[in-house]
Formats: structure tokens, C-alpha cells, sequence
């Protein structure tokens, strides 16, 4: 997982996650296992869409990708009540996340860490390609 369950918690309003995880109408406290369940599916996401290029788990952690897995269960969250609003902020954020990852995907978009090494059916990150001119023409008599 690219973020712990104490991460999402301090990066939402205490109030507005008691609201977006617990299905009890006088909760006073998050819902940890709805918690864990938007990291997951978090996660799952952004597996995804690295499988193709980087082995995992990787060995390294990205700041990059730890955003994306905020954005993502933040996301997830706020579905799971159709009758609040999604705020703009988190469409805008979940379309940029997702993006990103299809450009990680394809390609695009790198995260510095090595990359799965052997001959596979990827497309390569710089293409090759050949020119082929006309026959040149001598033009010394003129």
C-alpha cells in the first residue's frame, strides 16, 4: 500500500471523514475498515497501472504515488455517498490522478525507479526510427 490509514486521516477533516466512512448516523469516530478499504482500492489502481513497466512491490517509495493513492481513495470515499456533493477540487484531482497513471502506463510519464529489465512486448520509452533520403543528385557541372 502507498499510504497508511493515519496518512488519509490527517490529510481530511476529522468531521467530513467520520461522515464519509461511517454508515452510523451518531458517529463520533472514522470507520478504520472503510478506511483500509479505500487503500486498498487505491492501491489496486496504481498496480495497475505500473504492472506493466516496474516490478512489484517496488523498491523504492514514490511521493508522487503517494498522492495519487490520496486522490484515488479520497475519490472512493465521496462515492460512497451519492447524496453529497463531490466537491470540485476532487474531480479535478481524481481526472489529473488518473491521467497520470495512464501516461505512467504508456510510457509517458516516469516515476525514476528501474524498470522491468528483458525483452517484452513493451513500447520502448524513446521509439527508434530510421530516415531514408532520395539518391543524391550530383550537381557539379552546373
Amino acid at each position: 500500500m502507498y499510504i497508511s490509514a493515519a496518512t488519509l486521516i490527517s490529510s481530511f477533516s476529522k468531521n467530513i471523514l467520520i461522515q464519509l466512512s461511517n454508515d452510523s448516523f451518531r458517529a463520533t469516530e472514522v470507520d478504520e475498515q472503510i478506511i483500509t478499504q479505500a487503500i486498498e482500492i487505491a492501491s489496486e489502481r496504481i498496480d495497475a497501472a505500473l504492472r506493466s513497466r516496474y516490478q512489484l512491490p517496488l523498491s523504492q517509495q514514490s511521493t508522487m504515488l503517494e498522492t495519487y493513492a490520496l486522490n484515488l481513495a479520497r475519490h472512493w470515499l465521496y462515492s460512497r455517498r451519492p447524496e453529497m456533493p463531490l466537491p470540485e477540487t476532487i474531480k479535478e484531482s481524481y481526472k489529473q490522478t488518473i491521467s497520470e497513471l495512464d501516461q505512467i502506463a504508456n510510457g509517458r510519464l516516469h516515476l525514476g525507479l528501474k524498470k522491468i529489465q528483458g525483452d517484452d512486448d513493451l513500447t520502448p520509452d524513446v521509439s527508434e526510427f530510421k530516415v531514408k533520403a532520395k539518391q543524391r543528385i550530383n550537381t557539379d557541372g552546373y
